[in-house]
């Protein structure tokens, strides 16, 4: 049978490398969850046909995985100390982060810049107030 030419073992090792849900693997193939559970725990041998399916839906999800290093930058982007809360903020803005690490003046990291700590900040301080608040603050 489909057991002896194909580990299906294979499925389930695939599938949790993914981070994929049964029931996600189950419709991307056009099969039940039942199914899938059924098969990853030994119970059923599907059929060749079957057994296709789920394959070519893992292998597609393989192929839409973004792997980190094609979109990872070696240029780390920090917030110093001293700088100007405003532009720490204009950099995640600009570049679509949710937060900066925080670099003291001995080049080390002292903290984290957040959207929380943007936000509190805004409300802590007046437009006018704002513009003089330095990231240490």
């Amino acid at each position: 049978m489909i057991s002896q030419l194909f580990d299906l073992s294979e499925i389930k090792i695939r599938r949790k490398k993914l981070g994929v849900t049964q029931k996600e693997l189950a419709e991307r193939a056009g099969v039940s969850q039942a199914l899938i559970a059924k098969i990853e725990s030994g119970q059923v041998d599907p059929r060749y046909s079957t057994l296709r399916r789920i394959l070519n839906a893992l292998e597609e999800l393989e192929r839409e995985r973004v792997k980190a290093n094609n979109i990872m930058t070696r240029e780390v982007v920090y917030a110093e100390e001293d700088e100007p809360l405003i532009n720490a903020i204009s950099k995640m803005v600009s570049r679509g982060f949710s937060q900066l690490p925080v670099k003291g003046s001995d080049g080390r990291i002292t903290g984290n810049l957040d959207e929380e700590v943007v936000i509190r900040s805004m409300i802590k301080y007046d437009p006018e107030e704002l513009k003089n608040v330095r990231v240490r603050d």
